[in-house]
């Protein structure tokens, strides 16, 4: 009988303990979440300021490529001569380009794979860095007036393709407009394009443009619910 109520002592003293260690977890954890609640404006400040930092660093960086034009659906062949290629680009567009004209042209991205239902990989883009700005916006201005270009008679290695100009995107803004694009296309607005590295996107003829800086004014634009959604 005197080891059974040495038992329910010990037992008893053990149940007190694990309350105590309960009552001090409880304890410690209200103290957390308190801190927490009192740190949110420091954190949310916080991450005002990096998306903030982010966000001029992008700007930044698109100033980098203002003199960029990238060149997409041109066949990419071992033998190709990046400079042949896009001074017969302008050729084609009516202009003339020299190699005095060209700071560098290369390939950019990894080597693509295959797709299916293709002969071939995809051609990585053709990315070409002029001397001056107002060339690249000659390209660009020509490439807008001549659609559906192709390199027929161009005299490249390679199949004959469709080729397009676009000015050259940061990382961050090449997401952005796909988005863009895709928001666009899904909720039937008749434009979305780039200018200068700026983003904006119009629903119909005469309406008033947009312009995207970030996924906040996407969801601005198109509605919350909109943005990512799947049909």
């Amino acid at each position: 009988m005197k080891e059974f109520r040495m038992a329910i002592i010990n037992l008893t003293s053990s149940i007190d303990r694990c309350h105590n260690r309960l009552d001090d977890l409880d304890s410690r954890l209200k103290k957390i979440e308190q801190r927490d609640l009192e740190d949110q404006p420091n954190i949310s400040g916080l991450v005002a300021t990096i998306d903030h930092l982010k966000s001029e660093l992008n700007v930044r960086d698109q100033e980098l490529l203002a003199n960029d034009v990238e060149i997409t659906g041109i066949s990419e062949t071992k033998e190709e001569n990046p400079h042949h290629i896009v001074i017969a680009v302008a050729t084609k567009l009516g202009l003339t380009l020299e190699d005095r004209n060209i700071v560098s042209v290369k390939r950019v991205g990894t080597t693509r794979g295959y797709i299916e239902g293709e002969l071939r990989p995809r051609p990585r883009p053709l990315v070409l860095r002029l001397v001056r700005r107002s060339q690249r916006d000659d390209l660009l201005r020509a490439a807008r007036v001549r659609r559906h270009l192709s390199t027929v008679d161009m005299g490249l290695p390679g199949d004959t393709t469709r080729f397009y100009l676009n000015e050259r995107l940061t990382y961050s803004n090449r997401q952005l407009f796909f988005k863009t694009r895709e928001a666009s296309a899904r909720l039937k607005w008749k434009f979305s394009w780039t200018r200068d590295g700026k983003i904006f996107v119009r629903r119909e003829h005469g309406a008033a443009s947009h312009r995207i800086r970030n996924e906040a004014d996407l969801q601005k634009i198109f509605g919350i619910n909109e943005v990512g959604a799947k049909e």
